[in-house]
């Protein structure tokens, strides 16, 4: 099934303008709040006035006010915060809801409060958490509640009990659903049951993230110093780094037997990311695996622009383990004119187009990423080439303004009632409803 095509909503519509309560339980600089960061850096002021609730102060929140949009801390405890995704086993459930329920309501009536304070028109849910005291806050003060899944919900990322729970849940919570990806959707729903009141909106870029110049084409590496491939992500097992190390390793076998050209520059590997969510254990094994080959990778921690450094790199490749439910360093990278070497699964299929914007290798595969950059490392013109058609894709399909106008479209619906109005006449044509 094809992801629902809107029409982008006229600029000059005459409408009133709409205040939305975008709600998210962290503040954190990190992918969903990324991807939230830019659809609101171009939502239209004329039509939309965006007003966030988060549950902390961070980066998110400091990047929101710089962008003069209203933020409010409403803070929460942190036994609701803090809880882990994979702790809620059936098990986990009963005793969270045995001790944060009460918690949970408290928490979703101040969001209401604030709903009501702002005028808002509608709320849009931004993580999985807020999914659920957002959806609460929504019948209390009467509004429209979308929420945006951003994750997999899926064994995969969460225990059985919760997937369950939640698809069950997203079927009569919220009044629709946007996802960052077709995967995402079809996850979400294994069947079409549940689908139509979706929506997908591939993340898009901001325009800070699109300043490249166009790459220029190549015939050599010889004359750098160095040929740098970068991987970008936060350092969790399910991003991979540690297949990126193992592929540097097979990277090095490959020098020492003359399978890269005699002219190739030394090959140096930045690795850019931190452990964020309490999986420090995985970064000190990760970077003990990688001692062997100390000398050839760099680890840079967490990097706060990435832009520039993406500009000092040649290649990027990303190292997923599991499918991603979208892939936005697939696309920045892209972006900035990189050949990106991506792996096959989720929502990433439905950004490269295998050998022409992009490279496709099997998830947790590292003789398969070796040999993807040992063809890069001996063929440069096709590395260009990957980098240049995959630079005029970003720009064609995944910025921040195609992503803002199917997401405004989306209100658009919601709040003429022309969305419940389409779901009372299917169900009157015996077809599924929206509601």
């Amino acid at each position: 099934m094809s992801y629902k095509e809107t029409k982008p909503l006229r600029r000059d519509a005459k409408l009133a303008k709409k205040t939305i309560l975008y709600v998210d339980h962290t503040a954190r600089w990190s992918g969903g709040e990324i991807s939230l960061g830019r659809l609101l850096s171009a939502l239209n002021p004329e039509l939309f006035r965006p007003v966030v609730a988060l549950a902390e102060e961070g980066p998110l929140a400091d990047r929101l006010r710089e962008m003069t949009i209203a933020v409010h801390i409403v803070p929460m405890d942190d036994t609701v915060r803090n809880t882990r995704k994979d702790s809620l086993d059936f098990g986990g459930i009963t005793r969270k809801l045995f001790v944060a329920g009460p918690q949970i309501m408290q928490y979703a009536a101040k969001i209401a409060a604030l709903a009501r304070q702002e005028n808002a028109d509608l709320l849009h849910c931004n993580s999985l958490k807020s999914d659920i005291y957002g959806a609460i806050a929504g019948k209390m003060c009467k509004k429209p509640v979308i929420w945006h899944v951003r994750d997999f919900i899926d064994p995969t990322y969460l225990p059985q009990t919760t997937v369950v729970a939640f698809r069950s849940a997203a079927k009569v919570l919220p009044t629709h659903i946007l996802t960052n990806s077709q995967a995402t959707l079809e996850c979400l729903f294994p069947t079409e049951s549940g689908r139509e009141k979706a929506t997908v909106a591939h993340n898009g870029l901001a325009e800070r993230d699109l300043l490249f110049d166009e790459p220029a084409e190549r015939t050599t590496w010889a004359g750098q110093d160095a040929v740098r491939i970068g991987l970008v992500g936060r350092l969790a097992h399910w991003k991979g780094q540690h297949v990126l190390v193992e592929a540097v390793k097979l990277l090095k076998a490959d020098r020492r037997a003359g399978r890269l050209p005699d002219d190739l520059p030394p090959v140096r590997f930045l690795i850019a990311g931190g452990a964020l969510f309490g999986e420090e254990d995985y970064e000190a094994q990760v970077k003990a695996q990688g001692e062997p080959v100390a000398h050839c990778i760099e680890w840079l921690g967490a990097v706060k622009d990435i832009p520039a450094l993406l500009a000092k790199l040649d290649i990027m490749v990303h190292t997923s383990v599991t499918p991603e439910p979208f892939g936005q360093v697939v696309i920045e990278g892209m972006a900035a004119g990189l050949p990106v070497i991506a792996t096959r699964g989720g929502g990433v299929p439905e950004i490269i187009t295998e050998g022409k914007t992009g490279m496709l290798t099997p998830m947790g595969d590292a003789a398969a990423l070796a040999v993807a950059v040992r063809s890069l490392l001996c063929d440069p013109a096709k590395a260009a080439q990957i980098g240049r058609a995959g630079y005029h894709e970003a720009r064609a399909r995944f910025t921040s303004h195609k992503t803002a106008a199917v997401v405004e479209n989306v209100y658009s619906r919601l709040l003429s009632g022309s969305e419940k109005k389409q779901g009372v006449m299917e169900m009157l044509a015996g077809g599924r409803g929206v509601f």
